[in-house]
Parts: structure tokens; C-alpha cells; sequence
């Protein structure tokens, strides 16, 4: 006469769902309330074989009487039912599918339920039960596929590019050029100052736009044709200071064919000052006014000696009188 054991385990559960789909559109039913607990029977031959589990889902009422909510319909786990039974699990939830009635019958249907478990300790402790007579599979995690960037519309992106060096109310009058000479050197810099003198310098007509500096930010020469308002061109004065050292480095990070244009902390109107004059052209002008002005000899004595005495004051007089005390003496020398 063989004898069986039964061990019973049990275990809380912070959710119970379950779906008996009576057609293809049914819903589930969730409960979380009074106290749920999972109670498994596993049955053990004599030998130590297991025989079968049984699951039940009870509730525990407020007078402390559990209450069998799978009453007539036991969830019962045998080898020989093969697969149609299975189990799902990821972290703390477990579905379980069955087929029901288990005798065989004309319209068997599958049966679904989801178990919530209060920690990762008891879902692996329940798995392990019933492995032996449900295949269980981890359910892991859905892939998330690789977030692609948001692209806007073309009329969203054009206000994105570098600004323009000028700002146009008005489409002002266009001279097609093949290319545009002003830009081809690469070690051509320019500053925002230098583009606010020149504007002012060059004539406008009534019908001219006015030319608007943007000293903000970094700006960029575009590929166009130059824009040239009413044919008037307005060329940077000769006199301006060539642009300082940051320019110079900046536009090393560009392109050849693209110069940088660095704008100055704040543009100024004020005349560059003018270039002083070299030695060689002081020289020439004081020797032509000497061969013109001939009339020097004819000069009264009065004249000549204020005169004199104009030169006898200067700081350089006495290195003239140096320079032409050696000039007569070489003179002298060469008879």
C-alpha cells in the first residue's frame, strides 16, 4: 500500500488578477483587497516523487475566516498535462496560463491569472515549487530600441544657421559676379568696427537700406555674390588697425575658403588716426621747397637774421652745425 506527503507553503500576495474569457474581448479582474495569500500543496509519494501541486488563491476576511476564491476550480499542476500549462515571471509578477476544464471536453478554453508577490525572495522560492511540473520562462524586460534625434522642418531650421553679418530690411539690388574676390584670401579678417566705418563712409541714396551690425556673436561670410546697394561699393578705410591676434587664431579653425569675421566688443565711429609720416618723405619735401623758393638769397638782413634765429632754436640745430663743420672739412680736403 503506497502513503503520500503533502507540504503545504504559503505565501502573501499584494495583488491577484485573473481572466476567464468567455469571448475574445474579455477583461481582467484585479483585487488587492482584504489580504490575499497564495497556498501551494505539493504532494509527494512515498518514493519522494512528486505527484502533483495544487495552487489556491485564498482571502482572508476582516472576521479572520479565509475564504477560497478558487472554490470548484483548483489550479492543479501534473506532469502528464504537458503544454498547455505555463508560467511567465519578471521581477515581482508571475502569469500562469491553464487550460480549462482539464478533462477533455469539446470547447476546452485557456485561463489566465497574474500573481503579485511582496518580494523577489518569494517569487523565486514559488518557481522553484513548480518548475518540476509547469515550465516557467523569465519574461525579461522590453528592449528599448535606440532613441532617434527629433528632426524639425526645413523653415523650423534655417533661423538655426550662423547669423549673417548684416541685417536687410529690404532686398537691396544684386550684381551677379562669378565669385566673390573679396573673400578668396584666407588670411582675410575683418572686424565688426571696421564694417561699421565703412558703412557710414559709403554715399546712400534715398532708396538705400541701412546696414545693421550684429557685434553679438561670431558671424560668417555666406557663398553669395558681394551685395552691393545701389552700385556704390564702400571699401574699409586704409587707415583702420589690422585685427588683434584672437582674429588671427580664430580664423585658422575655419575653412580656406571660408575667412571669419570676429566682431570687437563694441564698434566705434571715430576716425582711425593717421599714419605718421616717414623720415625719407619729410626729407624730400624740405629739399623741393629749398629749389623752389629761390628768393632765400634775396632776403633783406633783417629777415634773414629772424629767420636765422627761427633755425638757432630748434632742438636739431646744434647736430646741423656738427654735420656741416664735417662737410667743409671734407671739402677742404678734396680742394
Amino acid at each position: 500500500m503506497s502513503t503520500s506527503t503533502t507540504a503545504t507553503s504559503t505565501f502573501t500576495l499584494q495583488k491577484y488578477s485573473r481572466s476567464y474569457p468567455t469571448s475574445a474581448g474579455s477583461e481582467w479582474q484585479h483585487f488587492t483587497n482584504p489580504t490575499i495569500r497564495l497556498v501551494l500543496d505539493a504532494k509527494n509519494a512515498s518514493g519522494g516523487d512528486l505527484e502533483s501541486v495544487r495552487l489556491r488563491i485564498m482571502w482572508t476576511m476582516d472576521n479572520g475566516d479565509p475564504m477560497d476564491t478558487t472554490a470548484g476550480n483548483h489550479v492543479l499542476f501534473r506532469q502528464s498535462q504537458g503544454l498547455p500549462l505555463k508560467a511567465v515571471y519578471r521581477d515581482l509578477v508571475v502569469g500562469i496560463r491553464y487550460l480549462h476544464p482539464r478533462e477533455y471536453s469539446a470547447n476546452p478554453t485557456y485561463r489566465r491569472f497574474q500573481i503579485t508577490f511582496t518580494s523577489a525572495a518569494s517569487v523565486s522560492q514559488f518557481i522553484n515549487a513548480i518548475r518540476t511540473v509547469c515550465p516557467c520562462k523569465a519574461n525579461p524586460a522590453p528592449a528599448h530600441g535606440p532613441v532617434e534625434p527629433s528632426f524639425q522642418s526645413s523653415s523650423t531650421l534655417r533661423p538655426a544657421l550662423p547669423p549673417s553679418s548684416v541685417a536687410l530690411s529690404q532686398a537691396p539690388y544684386l550684381h551677379q559676379y562669378p565669385s566673390a574676390p573679396a573673400f578668396n584670401n584666407p588670411d582675410l579678417t575683418f572686424t565688426a568696427s571696421q564694417t561699421k566705418i565703412s558703412r557710414q563712409e559709403a554715399p546712400q541714396s534715398s532708396q538705400d537700406t541701412p546696414l545693421h551690425v550684429l557685434s553679438s556673436s561670431p558671424v560668417f561670410p555666406s557663398l553669395l555674390p558681394p551685395i552691393v546697394l545701389n552700385g556704390a561699393s564702400s571699401p574699409l578705410p586704409t587707415s583702420t588697425p589690422p585685427a588683434p591676434k584672437t582674429a588671427e587664431s580664430q580664423s585658422s579653425m575655419n575653412s580656406a575658403t571660408h575667412p571669419s569675421i570676429v566682431p570687437t566688443s563694441a564698434p566705434t565711429a571715430e576716425p582711425a588716426p593717421s599714419q605718421p609720416t616717414s623720415s625719407s618723405a619729410i626729407k624730400d619735401a624740405v629739399l623741393l621747397s629749398l629749389r623752389e623758393t629761390t628768393g632765400l638769397y634775396d632776403l633783406p638782413r633783417s629777415d634773414l637774421e629772424r629767420l636765422v634765429g627761427d633755425i638757432i632754436r630748434e632742438d636739431g640745430f646744434s647736430h646741423l652745425l656738427t654735420t656741416l663743420s664735417t662737410m667743409w672739412k671734407v671739402k677742404s680736403y678734396l680742394g
